[in-house]
């Protein structure tokens, strides 16, 4: 019996080279600093919406239907959007009714203005001088809408 070389055949040693090139290629290295870094997927934007903007209004029908006023109703997303980042609003005599393009950014919009009331992607603002219990009032509807 002869005895074996310990030697790898060409084609072996390619593929573990090739192995190697692909395993760094994928993990990255950041020589600088000696670091391993990972490579992700590039990240895809989706939007929460889950409520139709053409729904403004019925969402205010819904609360005028628990007995609150919800008169003067007009379009504001031309004149309030811009500012606030929604995609579209409705404003009343009692309330301003906004959506936003997610729930994050609702919820951005809310958290900086103090009286406010948030829920999924909408925001219920009031005007100035509002009584706060019949703000209060609005809400709980809002929310008894929302579920």
């Amino acid at each position: 019996m002869t005895p074996r070389s310990h030697t790898i055949g060409k084609s072996a040693a390619i593929a573990i080279v090739g192995a190697a090139i692909v395993g760094g290629a994928l993990t990255g290295c950041n020589s600088s600093s000696g670091e391993v870094s990972t490579v992700s997927a590039p990240s895809t934007s989706y939007v929460d919406n889950p409520v139709d903007p053409a729904q403004l209004n019925q969402v205010l029908d819904r609360i005028a239907a628990t007995g609150l006023p919800v008169t003067g109703r007009h379009d504001a997303t031309a004149a309030r959007c811009p500012a606030a980042g929604c995609s579209s609003a409705v404003e009343s005599d009692q309330v301003i009714l906004m959506q936003f393009p997610s729930t994050g950014r609702a919820q951005l919009y809310a958290g900086a203005h103090p009286g406010d009331f948030q829920v999924v992607d909408l925001v219920l603002t009031f005007p100035a001088g509002t009584d706060a219990a019949q703000n209060e009032r609005y809400t709980q509807a809002l929310q008894g809408e929302m579920r």
